[in-house]
């Protein structure tokens, strides 16, 4: 399996390498306005694991795809209230308690918002299939949940970003589920 290496987190120093199976991320949202979401894992330095597993470790990448022939502008909040909201259960579907970190995502989620407020910055929605384009690196789901059991959990995640039509118009992905490990 080929690593892919994120052009971003080069630009920040740091090294980052897609957790894919395959071509593929670990989920994707479906298309909504021509956009979808993908989210995946990414290990820090150079050691690769194979798998469909997110581990609770794993820096979550998270990108845009834009499902036209061509690259769509979007904003994205950078204020984790608006930015995505978040779940995750485990085998038994007992919600696992957030950080003070995680505990900061998605509380603004549904409000009706100005662009402004929400601090976005602008990126590309760019077309083809999911290996082009950068992501960016959220914080792993350890740093966002309270884990302290080992097992299989399941992260529910949905954004929202905005597309740029003739004004900004807020999109809401639905949201995806990606298995989580803590070992």
């Amino acid at each position: 399996m080929p690593l892919i290496i994120i052009a971003f987190a080069i630009a920040l120093g740091e090294r980052f390498y897609l957790r894919a199976n395959g071509e593929q991320p670990l989920g994707q949202s479906s298309v909504t306005n021509d956009l979808s979401f993908t989210i995946d894992g990414a290990i820090r330095g150079g050691e690769h694991l194979e798998g469909d597993t997110l581990l609770s470790t794993d820096a979550i990448i998270y990108k845009f795809l834009s499902a036209a022939s061509e690259e769509i502008k979007i904003a994205i909040p950078r204020k984790s209230e608006y930015l995505c909201r978040m779940t995750l259960t485990d085998s038994n579907k007992r919600e696992i308690p957030k950080t003070a970190l995680g505990a900061t995502f998605g509380t603004k989620f549904f409000a009706n918002v100005s662009y402004y407020e929400s601090e976005p910055f602008r990126w590309k929605a760019f077309p083809g299939p999911y290996k082009c384009g950068g992501g960016h690196r959220l914080y792993s789901v350890g740093e966002l949940f309270k884990l302290s059991v080992p097992g299989k959990y399941t992260l529910e995640i949905q954004f929202q970003a905005y597309k740029q039509e003739d004004v900004m118009r807020l999109v809401q992905f639905p949201p995806i589920r990606v298995t989580v490990s803590k070992e």
